[in-house]
């Protein structure tokens, strides 16, 4: 079962990916990704599943195959913080919901800050970009 206790010690793990840059996101189903980051010398996966039974955060070693039509959410992710770099991972209170800070720069060589908000919650999880007001940008489901 996957709860805020599980969250937290998960969250420990990811400490390793703290200045880490976000160098490529990777669609591997329709609700799942691989956020390849790049970390004290090492690459690290990410993978992140918002299915209905069986949603997840962790680390990966395994190769998936990604999907040949991207959504158009994907895009937006890719657009919007592939290149940036990780600040802060953080649990909102000790709920199931991860914050992931990222620092970057966009288009017009603008410093700015983005926010991945991943909700853990089974048939309720989501993926939330916002910026760095979190005004929502865009959501995996709507």
């Amino acid at each position: 079962m996957f709860d805020g206790i599980f969250l937290s010690k998960i969250k420990k793990e990811f400490e390793i990916l703290i200045s880490g840059r976000l160098t490529k996101i990777i669609e591997i189903g329709d609700n799942d990704f691989i956020f390849e980051i790049r970390a004290n010398h090492n690459n690290y996966n990410l993978l992140a599943s918002f299915d209905t039974n069986y949603s997840r955060i962790h680390l990966t070693n395994k190769s998936y195959d990604k999907i040949t039509n991207t959504k158009s959410f994907t895009l937006l992710l890719k657009k919007y913080i592939e290149g940036y770099f990780i600040d802060e991972i953080k649990q909102y209170s000790s709920d199931r919901v991860l914050v992931i800070k990222l620092t970057g720069y966009n288009e017009i060589k603008d410093k700015n800050s983005k926010y991945l908000i991943f909700e853990i919650m089974g048939r309720y999880s989501n993926l939330i970009i916002t910026d760095s007001d979190y005004r929502i940008i865009d959501s995996l489901k709507h």
